[in-house]
């Protein structure tokens, strides 16, 4: 693992990829200390990785600039605790962005209605929404505001696009949520 200097920003990313199930040949790498659960694959080599739990996290209080968390809360069986540790973790106005797949995503809602059960992927906990992901930042203590995007290079349907065109609701039109959260 390589020394930081003291005028170096400390980034952590929580859920680094450490399966490689969405793009193993080029993974999305935010950290200069990188954190999973689950070890990288064999062959594959993620800089200053250390394999633990975002609900125990081992870091000192108030090391990090900054924390990114993406597709991983909706995973967590205790979200408040990692929540918790991310707060305990960052710097004074330190940046925790956190992002999950927004559970208001207008063609998810339509898909529920047809199918009767609004059925979330097998191996996640909770699904949230805007208001939702927002509490959870405040009562850890962060001020935080949410941003709806799109997943990069995620393929969407032509009948989804235009069910989201027709769409006249800014929160049913994106497949992500992202809280931006910072600590006072």
């Amino acid at each position: 693992m390589e020394t930081m200097t003291e005028e170096q920003t400390m980034n952590l990313d929580i859920g680094c990829g450490g399966n490689l199930i969405d793009a193993p040949e080029n993974p999305t790498i935010r950290g200069n200390i990188n954190i999973d659960i689950n070890k990288p694959k064999k062959g594959f080599h993620i800089e200053n990785f250390i394999q633990c739990n975002a609900e125990m996290l081992p870091f000192r209080d108030d090391t990090f600039d900054s924390v990114s968390m993406y597709d991983v809360i909706e995973h967590l069986d205790s979200p408040g605790i990692a929540m918790k540790e991310i707060a305990r973790i960052l710097k004074p106005n330190g940046i925790a962005e956190i992002g999950t797949p927004n559970a208001l995503w207008i063609p998810k809602i339509v898909r529920a209605a047809f199918k009767g059960i609004y059925a979330i992927w097998p191996n996640h906990v909770v699904t949230w929404g805007g208001p939702e992901l927002k509490q959870l930042c405040e009562r850890v203590g962060l001020e935080v505001y949410v941003e709806y995007s799109n997943y990069p290079k995620t393929p969407i349907p032509i009948h989804y696009q235009i069910l989201v065109w027709l769409c006249p609701f800014r929160v049913l039109k994106n497949q992500q949520l992202i809280a931006k959260a910072r600590k006072p």
